[in-house]
C-alpha cells in the first residue's frame, strides 16, 4: 500500500481541503483534479457505442430512449448559464445531447436550468429529472470497455471507508481477488473519524451474552423492523430493512471473530477498549480498526490503490463491468470486476448542486457541509448515469456547533473539522438565542447516559447533538447565536452533566486527554478559538449591545435576554424554560469581553442515495437490478426512509453513522460473490431467540383471531 503520510502541516492540510471543497462547490467541477479534464473528455467520446447498445436493448423491451420531458434553459437569478457543454468541461460525463440508456431507465445529461415534466406525461418525473439541476448534479455517464484492462479482479471496490475495506477484506479472506481504489492519500475515508459502532437491534454474540435486547426483552427481527420503520416515517423498504437488521449483527461478529478488531461491547455500541478506559479520545477513534481491516485485506491478497480517482463506470453488453480511474499524475487506468463493482465512496454532503436537488433542507439550513471535504458524490452521479433510481429523498443527519463561516461571515469555508476549538465551545449550554432574539433550547446527553434532562427523552436512541441541530436549524433564522463571557475557558469544563455523551464531543480537545497525533485538529483549542475570532466566524465585543449589533440580533431584546439570564443564574432556578437547563449550566454572562458564535448543524451523513434492493444491487426506477453494480451506504440511500430530518434516531441508522457502512459493504460483496447474507448467518443464540419470539407472536395472533380481541373497544360517546 502507498504511504498514508502526507508530509503536510495541519494548516496546509486544512487549507488544501478547503480549496478542494470550494473548487467542487463553486467552480462546478465533478470533484476530480483540474488536470484530469482533458483525458476525461477524450474518454467521453467512447460513450456513443454504449448508448447505441443500450438504445437497441430498450427498443427490444418496448420502451423509448427518447426523453418525454421538455425543460426551460433559463438560469436561476444570479447564476451564469452556458447552453452547450465544451468538451474540456465534460469530465467524463459522456455525450451531452444524446440520451444514454441502460436497462430500462432513460438518462439525458443536463447542464443546468429549471425543468418540469409535461402534463399528462407517461410517467411521473424521475428524481434526476426534477427541479433545478446544477452542473455538479448531472449524471456521470459510463464509458465503453477499453481494448485492454490495467488489471482484473473478482470485485472492484471504490472507497476505503468501513464499507470498502469490509468488502475487500471479506473477498480476499474467502479466496477471491479484490482491487480497492481510493482517491485520497490514506485509507479510512470518513469512517476513521468516528469511534462508536452501533448494533441497535442486537443479535450479536456479545450482546446476547450481556443481555442487551431492543426494542423489547429478546432478539426479535420482526419487532425491530416494525419499531425502526416507525422511527423513520414508515417509509423504508421492508425487505431491505429486514436484511439489514440481520446483517448488522452478522457484520459485528465477523469483525470481532475473523477480523480480530478487538472492540469492547457496551450494550448497543462497540468501540476500542482504550477509549472506554479514557486512555484516548474518540477523535479518529476508528483509525485503528480501519488499519486492521486494510492489513487483513492486503495480507490475504487484496490490492489497495491510493490516489486513484474513479471517474466513470465502464459498461459492456448492458452490464457494469469495471471502472475508469485516474492516478495522481493523470494516467488513465481501467479496472475490471468480473463479479461486480461495489460503490462505497460515501455521500454528497459537500456538493451544493446535489444537495439542492436531492436534500434541499440540508442545502437551505445547514451551516457547513461534511463530514469531510471529499464527500462530493461522484459515485452517486455515476449511478445516475447508468439509470439508477434514488431513495431517501431529503434525509440527512447533522451535528451541532458548526460556525457559519460560509453563509454568514468568516473564512468563506463550507467545511471545518468537527473537533476544532470554536466548534467544541459552541456545542455547550450557553445562553442560546435565535435571529429574533428569543431563547432556544439545548439538549443534553445521549442514549448511553440516559434521560437526565427533564423534558428531553433520549431512551429511543436520540442524541443531544443531533436534536440540538434539528432544533436550531428549524428556528427563526435557522441559526443558534450562543453568547458567553470571558470566563469561557473555565466554564466550558464545568458543564459536567452536558459532557456525559459517549463521544465526549462537547469537551474541547486539550493536552493530556490522549488525542492521537493527526492533521485535522490540535490540542491547542484556545488558539483555534482565537483564530476563529480573527477570521470573523466568532464575534467579540466589550458590551452585549455592541455584540448584538455585530451579529445582527435585535439590540434591546438581546440586552434584555442577557439581563434575564443573569437573574435566572442568580436564582438558581430555570424550571420555567422547557426543557430546563440543568443546575451546572447556569453560569453568568457578566465579565467582558463577550462572545457570540452564530452556528447551526454540520452535515454528518446524507442518507439519500442510489436505490438498492435487499442484496445491495443498484436498481432502476422500475425495480430492475443494474447488472454488475452494487452500492453500500451511504452511496446507497433509503435506510432511514424518506424525509428524515436531522437523523436524530440512532445517529442516524440502526447501525449508527459508521458501522452501517461496514454492514452495507459486507452485504454487497457477499451478494456480488453469490453468497448473500441470510438468516442462517446469524449466530445460533440469535436464531433461537428469534424463533421463540416468532412462535410466541404466532400464538398471540391466533388467540386474538379466535376470540376477536384484536378489535379495539370503542366507547360510545354522546356528541353535542
Amino acid at each position: 500500500m502507498e504511504t498514508t503520510k502526507s508530509g503536510l502541516s495541519r494548516r496546509q492540510f486544512l487549507g488544501a481541503a478547503a480549496v478542494a471543497a470550494g473548487t467542487a462547490i463553486v467552480a462546478g467541477c465533478s470533484g476530480n483534479a483540474a488536470e484530469t479534464a482533458a483525458p476525461a473528455a477524450e474518454s467521453a467520446a467512447t460513450t456513443a457505442p454504449a448508448a447505441e447498445t443500450a438504445a437497441a436493448g430498450a427498443a427490444a423491451e418496448g420502451y423509448t430512449t427518447e426523453s418525454t420531458y421538455e425543460w426551460a434553459t433559463a438560469p436561476r437569478a444570479g447564476t451564469e448559464f452556458t447552453p452547450t457543454l465544451k468538451s474540456a468541461d465534460t469530465e467524463g460525463l459522456g455525450n451531452s445531447t444524446d440520451p444514454m440508456v441502460l436497462s430500462d431507465a432513460k438518462i439525458t445529461p443536463f447542464e443546468g436550468g429549471r425543468r418540469r415534466p409535461e402534463a399528462l406525461s407517461r410517467e411521473h418525473p424521475l428524481p434526476m429529472e426534477t427541479g433545478y439541476v446544477g452542473p455538479n448534479a448531472r449524471p456521470i455517464l459510463p464509458v465503453d470497455a477499453p481494448a485492454s484492462w490495467t488489471a482484473e479482479a473478482d470485485v472492484v471496490v471504490v472507497g476505503s471507508g468501513y464499507g470498502g475495506l469490509s468488502a475487500a477484506a471479506y473477498a480476499a479472506r474467502n479466496g477471491y481477488s479484490a482491487i480497492l481504489l481510493e482517491k485520497n492519500q490514506e485509507i479510512g475515508g470518513t469512517s476513521q473519524h468516528a469511534a462508536i459502532n452501533m448494533c441497535v437491534a442486537g443479535g450479536a454474540k456479545e450482546q446476547i451474552e450481556l443481555g442487551y435486547f431492543w426494542p423489547n426483552d429478546t432478539f426479535s427481527i420482526n419487532q425491530a423492523v416494525n419499531k425502526l420503520n416507525n422511527e423513520y416515517n414508515d417509509s423504508i423498504d421492508l425487505a431491505l430493512l429486514t436484511a439489514t437488521v440481520i446483517a448488522n449483527p452478522v457484520w459485528i461478529d465477523w469483525m470481532q471473530e475473523e477480523m480480530k478488531v478487538g472492540w469492547e461491547c457496551i450494550g448497543s455500541l462497540y468501540w476500542r477498549p482504550e477509549i472506554g478506559r479514557k486512555e484516548t479520545t474518540t477523535v479518529i477513534g476508528n483509525r485503528p480498526t480501519c488499519e486492521i481491516l486494510a492489513a487483513n485485506a492486503e495480507a490475504d491478497g487484496a490490492q489497495i490503490l491510493l490516489k486513484h480517482q474513479v471517474t466513470n463506470l465502464v459498461v459492456e453488453d448492458n452490464r457494469v463491468v469495471g471502472v475508469r480511474a485516474l492516478t495522481a499524475d493523470g494516467t488513465e487506468e481501467f479496472y475490471k470486476g468480473t463479479q461486480g463493482v461495489i460503490l462505497t465512496a460515501g455521500h454528497f454532503g459537500m456538493n451544493f448542486d446535489l444537495l439542492e436537488q436531492y436534500c434541499p433542507s440540508a442545502y437551505r439550513e445547514a451551516a457547513t457541509g461534511g463530514p469531510m471535504p471529499w464527500t462530493t458524490g461522484e459515485c452517486f452521479r455515476m449511478g445516475l448515469g447508468v439509470g439508477a433510481d434514488v431513495s431517501g429523498f431529503d434525509s440527512w443527519c447533522c451535528w451541532d456547533g458548526a460556525a457559519d463561516e460560509f453563509w454568514n461571515s468568516g473564512s468563506g469555508n463550507w467545511w471545518n473539522y468537527f473537533w476544532s476549538g470554536e466548534r467544541q465551545l459552541a456545542k455547550n449550554p450557553w445562553l442560546l438565542l435565535n435571529k429574533a432574539g428569543d431563547r432556544i433550547p439545548y439538549y443534553a446527553a445521549d442514549f448511553v447516559a440516559g434521560t437526565i434532562q427533564p423534558g428531553y427523552d433520549v431512551d429511543t436512541y436520540s442524541m443531544g447533538d443531533l436534536t440540538n441541530s434539528a432544533a436550531w436549524m428549524a428556528t427563526i433564522g435557522n441559526r443558534n447565536y450562543c453568547i458567553f463571557d470571558d470566563n469561557y475557558e473555565e466554564n466550558v469544563f464545568s458543564f459536567e452533566s452536558a459532557h456525559t455523551a459517549a463521544d465526549e464531543g462537547r469537551i474541547p480537545v486539550h493536552p493530556g486527554d490522549g488525542t492521537p497525533e493527526q492533521l485535522y485538529c490540535t490540542q491547542d483549542w484556545q488558539s483555534e478559538f482565537e483564530g476563529a475570532i480573527a477570521q470573523g466566524s466568532v464575534f467579540k465585543a466589550d458590551t452585549i449591545a455592541e455584540l448584538a449589533e455585530m451579529v445582527g440580533l435585535p439590540v434591546d431584546k438581546t440586552v434584555a435576554q442577557v439581563e434575564k439570564w443573569n437573574e435566572i443564574v442568580a436564582s438558581g432556578d430555570d424550571s420555567e424554560f422547557t426543557p430546563a437547563y440543568l443546575p451546572d449550566w447556569l453560569v453568568p454572562i457578566s465579565t467582558p469581553p463577550f462572545y457570540c458564535i452564530p452556528c447551526s448543524g454540520q452535515i454528518g451523513k446524507i442518507m439519500c442515495g442510489l436505490r438498492v434492493n435487499d442484496k445491495m444491487q443498484v436498481i432502476t426506477p422500475q425495480g430492475n437490478p443494474i447488472a454488475g453494480l452494487y452500492a453500500g451506504w451511504f452511496t446507497a440511500g433509503g435506510i432511514c426512509g424518506e424525509s428524515s430530518y436531522g437523523g436524530v434516531f440512532g445517529n442516524p441508522t440502526l447501525a449508527g453513522g459508521v458501522a452501517i457502512s461496514g454492514v452495507g459493504g459486507l452485504m454487497a460483496v457477499r451478494a456480488a460473490l453469490g453468497n448473500p447474507i441470510t438468516y442462517d448467518d446469524l449466530c445460533d443464540e440469535a436464531k433461537a431467540l428469534d424463533q421463540a419470539d416468532r412462535e410466541a407472536q404466532s400464538a398471540a395472533y391466533l388467540k386474538k383471531a379466535a376470540d376477536g380481541s384484536y378489535m379495539p373497544v370503542v366507547q360510545s360517546q354522546d356528541h353535542v
